[in-house]
């Protein structure tokens, strides 16, 4: 019979923390910047720019934050007791909605102890959590025992202490000092009734400390959660990588089949390095390639050497490609954007020089010597490829191709993305 009174006495509560709250207040766009730069390590400045024009964004993420401040709020507070004080009862839907599961469980178990706290405050004396009543319940409700029958329990075991001992006088003051009631007319309803309500009071403070204490340690990860909820937007503004060795074929490994390298075919070999002259960040790379066997490399006594046939005074004709490459980052300019913007001008203005390979890459050729190129944007990048055929060799644009889509695959590798821009 008890258990069938408390039951339906709670879903009356629940039911009564149903209705409208006031609104969270929600932070300004300055406090959600400062909070997401910390977050993803970037300056203010440039988050600021990221959410420029971007309303949606900028939503989204006062959401996220907000969502962070309460459960901060809330994971912080030493105890359930603390925590009706610091968590304000008003209510902001999305960005509860963003709350983990067990977080929002033990949100609302401190509310509904906030309004059963206000139920009661004026009339009684509120005495300090018993332990042993506590544990008994904690104990109950680890074993995936309800709210009703933990309470029960825990009662039933504080027998001629603990609960029954600080219930009589709060039932006492709640008659005493309720609005209307005259203590000497109050009859057995209105006595159970002022029992009902310590009960309820009892039952919320103890579930509110259950659930707090249950979700604490997860604080972690519950914050990773929320910031996962924007992870789309707030990957957007994570610093770029940069460029690096990394993105340039390597010719010891990176060739195409039946080529082979020419280390120093008439020019030193030049590796991938930063070209300082440059004000957009630029690095460059020489490789040289050939099909032709039978050539043997002659060093110069300066540094250099040259191919050369076997025989003796044999001539250094080796007939080879030359690829320049050329990728500089754009983050400064705007990025891919404007990129393959400038990629559509060189089309207009140059119809002769340039064809259209995709939105995002043109081919090129040119004379005297023979030679091809590529050009295309990818990420943040400006990638420039230019094949010259010498000695004698023939210009292959599928030499050029190959190189463009081993860039393509390293941009890829390091933004984690797999994307294409027509070269494939």
């Amino acid at each position: 019979m008890k258990t069938d009174v408390l039951r339906a006495a709670m879903l009356a509560v629940a039911l009564a923390l149903t209705a409208p709250a006031s609104a969270q207040p929600r932070p300004a766009p300055g406090e959600v910047i400062d909070t997401v730069a910390q977050y993803t390590g970037m300056t203010n400045d440039a988050v600021s720019l990221a959410l420029k024009d971007n309303a949606a964004a900028l939503g989204r993420l006062t959401d996220a934050v907000v969502a962070v401040q309460i459960a901060q709020q809330f994971l912080d507070a030493r105890d359930a007791e603390i925590a009706t004080t610091v968590l304000n009862q008003a209510t902001d839907s999305a960005a509860e909605a963003l709350l983990p599961p067990p977080l929002l469980t033990a949100i609302k178990a401190v509310r509904l102890y906030k309004s059963m706290l206000e139920a009661v405050r004026d009339l009684v004396f509120i005495p300090k959590l018993d332990a042993g009543l506590y544990a008994a319940y904690r104990a109950n409700r680890a074993q995936n025992q309800d709210v009703i029958n933990a309470f029960s329990y825990a009662t039933s075991q504080s027998l001629g202490g603990g609960y029954y001992a600080v219930k009589p006088k709060m039932v006492e003051d709640y008659i005493s000092k309720y609005k209307g009631w005259d203590k000497d007319l109050v009859g057995e309803p209105m006595r159970r009734r002022a029992e009902r309500q310590v009960d309820r009071f009892w039952m919320a403070r103890l579930e509110a400390t259950y659930q707090q204490e249950k979700v604490k340690p997860d604080k972690q990860t519950i914050l990773a959660a929320i910031w996962a909820s924007v992870k789309d937007i707030t990957d957007q503004f994570k610093a770029p990588a940069r460029i690096g060795a990394a993105l340039f074929p390597d010719p010891g490994a990176d060739l195409p089949g039946g080529w082979w390298w020419a280390k120093s075919a008439g020019a030193e070999y030049k590796a991938p390095a930063p070209y300082a002259a440059s004000h957009t960040p630029m690095w460059m790379q020489t490789i040289e390639l050939s099909t032709v066997q039978g050539y043997t490399f002659k060093p110069y006594k300066g540094g250099g050497g040259a191919w050369c046939r076997p025989e003796r005074n044999g001539k250094c004709d080796l007939p080879y490609q030359r690829v320049e490459i050329t990728i500089s980052d754009w983050t400064m300019h705007g990025g891919e954007k404007p990129c393959t913007l400038s990629l559509q001008s060189m089309l207009k203005d140059f119809p002769a020089n340039y064809q259209r390979l995709s939105d995002r890459a043109v081919s090129s050729v040119g004379q005297n010597p023979e030679q091809n190129g590529i050009r295309f944007c990818l990420k943040n990048y400006s990638v420039s490829l230019n094949n010259t055929a010498l000695n004698g060799a023939s210009s292959n644009p599928a030499i050029t191709r190959h190189f463009s889509n081993v860039i393509v695959s390293k941009i890829n590798a390091q933004s984690g993305g797999k994307a294409t821009v027509g070269t494939e």
